[in-house]
Formats: structure tokens, sequence, C-alpha cells
């Protein structure tokens, strides 16, 4: 009996181990790259709501409509809010919710 209990706490600490070194710690510095991990965070939870705000992201970022600046400032501030350990929900859904009604914002007052 005590064997199995032994086993058993070993089998789920080192379950736990493994679950830890796979959370994201640090985004990518090159765009394309943090892009791609960005897209893993969002859509890891297959939640619907995540997989279309991202993708509405996405189309914005591929399309340039953020500057050199503000890609790099996206992705320090995503950087930020991974050490602060925040969660794709509902932390960088606003996150993301925000940079596209900004910049649809700015799109509007260009026309």
């Amino acid at each position: 009996m005590k064997l199995q209990y032994g086993i058993s706490l070993f089998l789920l600490l080192f379950s736990m181990l493994q679950v830890q070194a796979q959370r994201l710690e640090k985004f990518e510095e090159e765009p394309e790259k943090f892009l791609e991990q960005l897209k893993e965070y969002m859509t890891a939870s297959k939640r619907d709501v995540l997989e279309e705000v991202y993708k509405d992201f996405e189309e914005r970022w591929r399309n340039g409509l953020y500057s050199e600046e503000e890609v790099t400032q996206i992705i320090n501030t995503s950087n930020g809010m991974l050490t602060q350990r925040m969660t794709a929900s509902p932390y960088f859904l606003e996150y993301l919710k925000c940079l596209i009604t900004v910049k649809d914002a700015e799109d509007g007052a260009e026309r």
C-alpha cells in the first residue's frame, strides 16, 4: 500500500513539473516568431472567442497596420503580461481587443 502511495505521489509530482516546464515564460522578440507563439497561446484552450479575436488581430498584423515601433511595444507589453502570469482569458483577450479597437479607430480617422 505504501509503495502504491509513493509511486502515485511521484507520478503526480513529475506530471506537475512537466506542466510547469511547458508554460510559456517569454515571447520571442522577432515579430513572426512572436505571432506564432501568440497564436499557440491564444488557441490552446480551443475557445472560439479567443480564436476569433486572435484571427482579427493577426489579420491586422499581417496587413502591416502596426508600425515597427508599435510591434516592439506590443511584444514588450505581452512579455510583461506573461511575467505577471496573465492568462489568455481574460487578459490577453482584452488586450488584443483593445489593440484592434484602437487601430480601427485610427484607420477610421484617416479616411
